[in-house]
């Protein structure tokens, strides 16, 4: 059986204006759901039955995942990592959107450092290392049972540390350890994870001796580095990988194919 997945960090559903320079963080404004949830039903027509999203915006008042979901009939579930850099009246969260029953789900906090941001200057001085949150839910697919998992990592970059390096080892343990306690026999793992790098098994390591992860042919985002990455682990296999580098958004969505 095949399955079709996406992973997309939305930056709260901001889209580029026009011929604005996609590589500036100011030209990205709005809130604009309805463009996201768009682009999102053409993969989801073409049988896309799974969805990642990463600085989706929430609070008492609306949820955005919940939005695109409810517009593409999909089922969803966010999870809150922390207060919004962007808009602090939301909180900043990722979410899971899928067709399939969702039969459990979970979290678990990776450990967050305390490191001092490498330039003051940078963002007023105000942006501080926020918890990352392993979330995963386990989809009833078929008669298989697939853990899908997702998160936001720390921007290494910000803080002037090698995410291979020994100051993130305690960071990539708690990554290992969070995966342990899924404990599924075919599970993915898509996210921004914020490194670099042609593939994310050696930042992940092995959960089975099966684990592998897609190699990420071109940039992810408009500034050129491959920081969103899919990886997966156990009863599970992908085929192929696209990038959609169309979008008017600051990072580009990730569609995967796998086989059960």
């Amino acid at each position: 059986m095949k399955l079709n997945t996406v992973q997309w960090n939305i930056q709260a559903c901001r889209k580029r204006r026009g011929d604005a320079d996609p590589t500036s963080i100011e030209s990205y404004t709005g809130d604009d759901p309805p463009y996201i949830a768009n682009q999102l039903r053409a993969h989801v027509d073409d049988g896309v039955s799974v969805i990642t999203l990463q600085e989706v915006h929430a609070n008492h008042e609306r949820d955005q995942a919940e939005e695109i979901a409810e517009y593409l009939g999909l089922r969803s579930i966010t999870w809150s990592y922390g207060s919004s850099f962007m808009d602090p009246a939301y909180d900043i969260c990722q979410s899971i959107l899928t067709t399939h029953p969702i039969l459990e789900t979970g979290e678990h906090r990776l450990e967050c450092p305390d490191w001092p941001v490498a330039d003051p200057a940078l963002l007023d001085g105000e942006y501080k290392l926020k918890d990352t949150v392993l979330s995963w839910a386990t989809l009833q697919v078929d008669a298989s049972s697939v853990s899908v998992a997702t998160l936001h990592m720390q921007p290494f970059q910000l803080f002037n540390k090698d995410p291979f390096g020994d100051e993130a080892e305690s960071i990539r343990e708690s990554l290992r350890v969070g995966l342990g306690n899924i404990g599924a026999k075919a599970l993915i793992l898509q996210g921004d994870f914020n490194v670099d790098t042609p593939s994310i098994l050696p930042f992940v390591g092995a959960k089975h001796a099966d684990s592998a992860a897609f190699d990420i042919p071109e940039p992810t985002i408009p500034g050129g580095s491959r920081i969103d990455h899919i990886y997966w682990a156990g009863e599970i296999h992908g085929e192929a990988l696209t990038i959609d580098s169309t979008v008017l958004t600051d990072h580009y969505p990730l569609r995967a194919r796998f086989d059960l």
